[in-house]
């Protein structure tokens, strides 16, 4: 991970960007034309639109809240704070707390760079990417490189007129000037790298690495530059005192500042930080200082100026009791360290109660940002640290731990957020969304499991896992819980139809046994009553409800297809074998096709993952029409229809053209910051339950073909 500081403050400029792309459809609305396409997908272009218009792409918008897990990899400068991790780079303002910026990446970002108005990042799979950050709220991609062999750059770092990347196991050596590869440093047979990363000195390069037989043992690798910094050569290594997790260069000078723990749960060990002197690469010279609670690691480490800033994680040992001896747990806090000499314990900055620092931390014009984690989720954390003896906090931005469901209602998100309950998001603009609600679906505080949800007028209908429940959203600033049931097994699907509630369940326990289908009669919503339930043998994931009355549900080896007759009848009429390896978790049914959502039980088996697409005209006997793979080894959780195009959510959202149901055409992909696990279109905005990341909003948008 790397934190290096820009030295020169740049001039902030402005842009005009050209708007040449034209929808090609009425629904296919922007607030802004795409005439680039903000990466994170690859295009193959199929004539699915009109004669004489092609797919333009998938284009990133901003989401809620931020479609990145944490933690990720951190920089700053100039009072901006530079977020990568998955696929996704945000930008903030560290003192409003405002994004200013995302973009999305090919790979995944593993480590990113700032030097002066330029930004390096390390995308993996997707390469060395150079930005132009002069305006950070408006980056522009100038830059990039791309190893043979499709090896993932795994970390960056510059010095002088050079980046050194890590890739694979090698460090390549590239100029600036044009982002050609001069040399490459490989690493000795037996050995390979340890944690991604790359440092850089005025005269060395540095990273971890360890012995193959024994992956525990990090030890830094020390590569000189000092005479000839286009072929770094081999200097030496240097032991750490503890197990190194994080390390940073001070930027300006010779220094390296490691992050250590004894990662063990006993009180014996090293935790704190290595300072690294590396004037001569060949002879360095060593300094450390211990945290002073042997309940915690040393998670990161950040230089700013003559001051060091390490975050803490606990050890999770009963055994191990709080404590600090400077008079105090140091747990939730950020340990800082006078650094101008020799190191010195200069004071712990506490967090607000019920945080604590996960991870990566970086600071910049007195305000640090580190991610954190509380009660109510994941957040980023900003603190004024100008006066370190009464540190300010500024605020967080909360994220859920994780999203699990997406229903949108005109401009309205209803989220299933897990742990978190129900979130409620204006996304009028889906790149300014704002949440304007809360509320826990689950009947004892604090134990939501929120799985999938429903939108059928003014209510919301939420499968929470134990039980399922109906919120009343005709005030959506106030929402208000009007029922609460369980049918009797896992509940994490429901569907509504004419004023019955048809809810999926699984079997886990001998207290949540049903497998199938159990329907509700909804009529009033404050007083639902079950009318009918249907035993399946696999139980089901998630389920459809056509407007014949015919019930599809997705059944890990199976589909079934049920038939319904108001008020109280629920009957099995057939079942779709999904074949050896694959498992059905989504279905979705529209213009006389079943469109089911397939995933691969082992990816080292041979299997189908994708969508798979059935024709309806005898509705007790779905027939195979087409399939498309998904091209990943997990395959689809989720699949959603909106008119003649469907997208299948997993590791990638794939967009499919369907105006001929059996002849599927890939649109274009997106790789996602973290597996989709569900999906809903509404006139080609499409909207992703982002496991971890969020909600991420993808727009699909065409353009006229240069003639």
């Amino acid at each position: 991970m790397n934190h290096r500081i820009g030295e020169d403050k740049q001039n902030v400029r402005e842009r005009h960007r050209s708007q040449t792309t034209q929808p090609a459809r009425s629904w296919l609305h922007s607030k802004r034309a795409a005439a680039r396409v903000l990466g994170g997908l690859t295009l193959v272009f199929a004539s699915v639109g009109p004669a004489d218009m092609v797919a333009g792409g998938l284009v990133h918008r901003r989401g809620f809240p931020l479609s990145t897990p944490l933690p990720g990899t951190f920089a700053a400068g100039d009072g901006v704070a530079y977020l990568g991790c998955s696929g996704t780079l945000s930008i903030f303002d560290m003192k409003s707390r405002e994004e200013l910026a995302r973009v999305y990446t090919d790979g995944r970002i593993e480590q990113i760079e700032l030097d002066r108005a330029k930004l390096y990042v390390a995308d993996g799979i997707g390469g060395l990417l150079v930005y132009d950050i002069s305006d950070p709220s408006d980056p522009m991609l100038v830059g990039k490189w791309n190893p043979k062999g499709n090896r993932r750059v795994r970390g960056v770092a510059v010095s002088g007129g050079y980046a050194y990347c890590q890739v694979e196991r090698s460090v390549c050596t590239i100029g600036l000037s044009g982002l050609k590869q001069i040399s490459a440093y490989e690493l000795p047979a037996g050995m390979g790298f340890s944690f991604g990363g790359v440092e850089a000195t005025l005269g060395a390069v540095v990273f971890a690495w360890s012995d193959d037989s024994d992956p525990l043992d990090v030890r830094l690798a020390i590569l000189d530059i000092r005479t000839s910094p286009s072929n770094p050569a081999f200097a030496g290594g240097w032991d750490t005192p503890g197990q190194a997790s994080q390390m940073c260069a001070d930027g300006a000078g010779n220094r390296v500042f490691v992050a250590c723990s004894s990662l063990g749960t006993l009180t014996e060990g090293f935790d704190g930080i290595q300072i690294v002197d590396l004037t001569d690469p060949g002879a360095p010279v060593g300094s450390a200082a211990l945290l002073g609670d042997r309940g915690v690691n040393a998670v990161d480490v950040f230089v700013d100026g003559s001051l060091a800033y390490v975050t803490t994680a606990p050890k999770h040992d009963p055994r191990v009791t709080a404590g600090s001896e400077r008079g105090g747990a140091i747990r939730g806090s950020i340990v800082v360290y006078d650094v101008a000499g020799s190191p010195v314990w200069r004071t712990v900055v506490g967090l607000r109660r019920g945080s604590a620092p996960l991870g990566p931390i970086c600071i910049s014009q007195g305000v640090a940002l580190c991610s954190g984690g509380n009660n109510s989720g994941l957040n980023l954390l900003f603190v004024d640290v100008s006066d370190l003896h009464h540190p300010v906090a500024l605020g967080s931005v909360d994220l859920p731990d994780f999203v699990e469901g997406v229903f949108v209602k005109g401009t309205t998100m209803y989220l299933a957020c897990g742990d978190d309950g129900v979130w409620i998001v204006d996304v009028t603009d889906p790149d300014d969304c704002r949440e304007i609600g809360r509320v826990d679906a689950h009947p004892d505080p604090g134990a939501n499991l929120s799985e999938n949800l429903w939108v059928e007028g003014n209510y919301v209908y939420v499968a929470d896992g134990t039980h399922t429940t109906i919120v009343d959203v005709s005030k959506e600033g106030a929402p208000k819980v009007l029922s609460t049931f369980s049918a009797g097994g896992w509940q994490e699907g429901v569907h509504v139809r004419n004023g019955y509630l048809f809810v999926a369940t699984l079997k886990i326990t001998p207290s949540l046994s049903h497998s199938g289908v159990v329907v509700y009669d909804v009529h009033d919503p404050s007083n639902p009553t079950e009318v009918a339930r249907l035993t399946t043998p696999t139980g089901t994931h998630d389920l459809w409800v056509d407007s014949k009355g015919y019930v599809y549900s997705a059944g890990n080896e199976l589909v079934y297809a049920m038939r319904w007759q108001p008020p109280d009848k629920l009957s099995m009429v057939g079942q779709i074998p999904m074949g050896s390896n694959s498992q059905a978790w989504d279905v979705a049914e529209n213009g006389g096709f079943l469109y089911v959502a397939c995933r691969m039980v082992d990816s080292a088996v041979k299997g189908f993952g994708g969508l798979q697409i059935y024709s309806l005209s005898l509705p007790s006997s779905p027939q195979l029409v087409s399939s498309v793979r998904s091209g990943d080894n997990r395959g689809s959780e989720s699949v959603w229809v909106d008119g003649d195009v469907a997208v299948i959510t997993g590791d990638k959202s794939i967009v499919i053209g369907i105006g001929d149901p059996h002849a599927p055409a890939i649109i274009g992909h997106s790789q996602m910051a973290s597996t989709a696990l569900n999906v809903m279109a509404r006139e080609g905005v499409f909207y992703f339950a982002g496991f971890a990341g969020g909600a991420p909003i993808l727009q699909l948008e065409w353009q006229t073909p240069n003639r």
